[in-house]
């Protein structure tokens, strides 16, 4: 077997032809071999690898919002919509009247004072509609508004769902 012979690359798309004493070099750096992904071990050609690891799911990347962490890509979506600081979104309570807006990394930190702020805001005015519908509507005495005030303002103190 001749050293300087040409022969062809072992992978079925190089159309290389390559002298018998190269081969084995030729076949470790040929663009047409394959390699798996080092993030999800898909194998794919040496000469495709960039184009794959710019699309596959499993490379971490910069979060997209700016935070600082590194996601996967396919992540991204969940880590913008429950984890990144970067994404501030507004109270659940916003419906009730809360105006807080919180970042994720301290939602539930300010949603539970905003819940007490909301609840307290609205046991107020709940007091103020009981008020003003008896004195309104049924003329009852000041005495049994302030004692519905008071009766309001201790359950709003010992309400388990507050604490």
């Amino acid at each position: 077997v001749c050293p300087q012979a040409r022969v062809d690359c072992p992978h079925e798309q190089c159309r290389d032809g390559i002298i018998r004493k190269n081969l084995e070099r030729h076949v470790k750096k040929c663009g047409f071999r394959s390699e798996p992904c080092e993030w999800c071990g898909k194998n794919c050609t040496a000469n495709s690898m960039k184009d794959h690891i710019e699309r596959c799911d499993k490379v971490e990347v910069p979060c997209i919002k700016g935070c600082g962490e590194k996601i996967q890509r396919a992540m991204m979506s969940a880590h913008i919509e429950q984890e990144c600081v970067q994404v501030h979104r507004k109270c659940r309570f916003s419906m009730l009247g809360c105006h807080f807006e919180v970042s994720n990394i301290n939602c539930q930190d300010v949603e539970q004072i905003g819940s007490i702020t909301v609840l307290y805001t609205f046991i107020h005015k709940c007091i103020d509609i009981i008020q003003i519908f008896y004195i309104f509507k049924l003329g009852n005495p000041i005495s049994q508004i302030v004692a519905t005030s008071q009766r309001a303002q201790i359950f709003y103190i010992k309400c388990p769902i507050v604490l």
